[in-house]
């Protein structure tokens, strides 16, 4: 049983995972949208920019799900993905973002 694990224990494991080909973290991009911990479960909801509109964009968010998962299962907790899509203004923000710092996956 893991004791005392918190909203900001989790924030903070989840602002070390960079998305895979944008420079900025995960929380700064918008991507987590909420954090619910219920005992020893913490249920993630995240939000995309768009779903699955092609192979490449499929790997890119499983590599981000994946990487999140195991952020989370290293504080002892279990953990729940939620998915959903960026409405227009998380949209927007995030495409700015991406804008300035893309790299390539090559």
């Amino acid at each position: 049983m893991v004791k005392n694990i918190s909203k900001e224990n989790v924030r903070r494991a989840l602002t070390k995972i960079m998305h895979p080909v944008i420079e900025r973290n995960l929380g700064d991009l918008g991507i987590i949208k909420d954090i619910t911990i219920n005992a020893d479960n913490v249920t993630i909801t995240m939000v995309f920019p768009f779903v699955g509109i092609s192979d490449n964009d499929i790997s890119i968010r499983d590599q981000v799900l994946n990487s999140v998962r195991e952020a989370i299962k290293k504080l002892g907790v279990k953990v729940e993905l939620k998915q959903t899509k960026m409405n227009q203004d998380e949209l927007q923000a995030f495409l700015a973002m991406e804008r300035e710092t893309w790299k390539s996956m090559v």
